[in-house]
């Protein structure tokens, strides 16, 4: 190195620095957090009991060996006697 570039360094002097700290969050922050979890929870679960609901009113039932035949439009081979107490 030459003389001018260590002198040059020698004479550097950092302006005035500030070390920021990390943001944390605040109370009213950790309840909005909260709050919007708690919604998406609740829709969640409201969304998921319309579906099954919804599901199970579209649904038609295959109770008599004639609406299984019908729904998959096959003979019927055998069937499971209902015993009567």
């Amino acid at each position: 190195m030459d003389k001018q570039a260590i002198s040059m360094v020698g004479t550097f002097q950092p302006t005035r620095l500030t070390r920021l700290s990390l943001a944390h969050l605040t109370s009213a922050s950790k309840a909005k957090i909260y709050k919007l979890r708690n919604l998406i929870i609740l829709f969640g679960l409201a969304l998921g009991i319309a579906i099954v609901l919804g599901l199970d009113f579209i649904k038609t039932p295959l109770r008599h060996e004639k609406d299984i035949q019908s729904a998959v439009q096959i003979p019927i081979i055998g069937t499971l006697p209902q015993i009567k107490k």
